[in-house]
């Protein structure tokens, strides 16, 4: 619930924007790596809306889905008790996820570029990123009631986490005659405290690159 509460907050400040403040979205294209030896890769398809405040700040907010993944490795998995023979395996698995993520930056042009002209800008925010994952092992001749990989019960089964992520891009802006494009790249890692309490880390960092058409 604090969770949910923070970042609701966070979107509250983008209706706090003056009725002179200019409306536009868009559509982007990326490509996420994660890391925490995951090995995820996922395209990530999205659209967001967009609030210039000023000629050279505004605050955008969006959606992006990153579609299903499949990560094909092989792992060990350990026998449950002490007198199995041998105490641990190898098996091939195949791992799958894909992830929502919303969000809410604050968006700064610097140097010569505005809204209008484009150019370079950064981005600040934070986002709530759900992910669903499932995996698959093959056990062999050996039998999955005795041997395990995540030591989890029912480790097969759809998993879901949530978390909380601070969110930094750097980005360039071309203006055209209708519209914009654009391609950032950037992080974002997990929030680990929230108004001092501690927040648990169920997901892992990833680097996202970018591109997009912005109206």
């Amino acid at each position: 619930m604090k969770k949910m509460k923070l970042f609701f907050a966070l979107a509250g400040l983008a209706t706090g924007i003056n009725a002179n403040a200019q409306l536009g979205g868009g559509a982007r294209l990326g490509y996420d790596l994660y890391f925490g030896g995951s090995g995820i890769k996922t395209v990530a398809l999205g659209g967001f809306g967009e609030w210039s405040k000023s000629d050279e700040v505004g605050i955008r907010f969006g959606l992006n889905y990153g579609l299903p993944n499949t990560v094909s490795d092989i792992y060990t998995a350990h026998a449950l008790n002490n007198y199995s023979i041998p105490q641990s395996i190898q098996v091939d698995g195949d791992f799958k996820a894909s992830f929502l993520h919303l969000y809410v930056d604050g968006k700064k042009y610097f140097g010569n570029s505005d809204y209008d002209d484009g150019g370079f800008y950064f981005t600040l925010g934070a986002g709530y990123t759900f992910a669903m994952t499932q995996a698959d092992y093959d056990y062999g001749i050996y039998s999955s009631d005795i041997y395990t990989v995540t030591g989890m019960a029912n480790e097969e089964d759809k998993q879901f986490a949530a978390q909380i992520m601070v969110r930094a891009f750097l980005g360039y802006d071309y203006s055209l005659d209708f519209a914009h494009l654009f391609g950032e790249f950037g992080l974002s890692f997990p929030a680990t405290d929230a108004n001092g309490v501690a927040i648990p880390i169920e997901l892992p960092p990833f680097v996202e690159f970018s591109a997009g058409i912005r109206f």
